[in-house]
């Protein structure tokens, strides 16, 4: 089982795989259930389309460990737009994020910035947010920027891996 979780990790920070593995359409089959798309617009359309039993959805953009300013800034502008068209379509879906994706590995300090200005954003187009755990390495993290930023904003939640041995 480790050695699958290992290879899976790999597989997910892989940039050659990133580029070349959506395109094949065995790959497209395998996880359209879970990830009808990689546009916002594919993202919305399935929920949208969705299942009427399924009280709503959550979406995600792909992808952590943004290690460059400009990347941050461009995942923050991407969960703004999207909070925003959510909000617009009057869509019963939420975004969960990755720290990482805000800047955590470059200074967290910044991520927890970018984190309240998602926040707000959330609130503003009333909203929630959820925060995605990440390896072990990040647990600590994670929680001290979710309980500092839940003293200010009952919108957002932190959702757990199952797999970590501490939950």
């Amino acid at each position: 089982m480790a050695l699958a979780r290992q290879a899976l990790l790999w597989a997910s920070r892989n940039k050659w795989l990133a580029q070349r593995f959506p395109k094949y359409r065995f790959a497209q089959a395998a996880v359209r259930r879970f990830m009808p798309g990689t546009t916002p617009e594919a993202a919305l359309d399935a929920t949208r389309n969705r299942d009427p039993v399924i009280e709503g959805t959550i979406l995600t953009r792909l992808g952590e460990n943004v290690t460059s300013p400009a990347g941050v800034a461009e995942v923050v502008g991407h969960y703004r737009e999207v909070f925003s068209r959510i909000a617009a379509a009057g869509l019963d879906t939420h975004i969960s994020i990755k720290l990482t994706q805000l800047g955590l590995d470059i200074d967290a300090t910044a991520a927890f910035d970018n984190l309240m200005t998602l926040l707000e954003c959330a609130r503003a187009n009333d909203n929630f947010l959820w925060v995605d755990m990440e390896q072990s390495r990040y647990v600590d993290a994670t929680l001290d920027l979710y309980r500092r930023a839940r003293t200010q904003y009952p919108e957002i939640g932190v959702c757990l891996q199952s797999y970590l041995r501490r939950t």
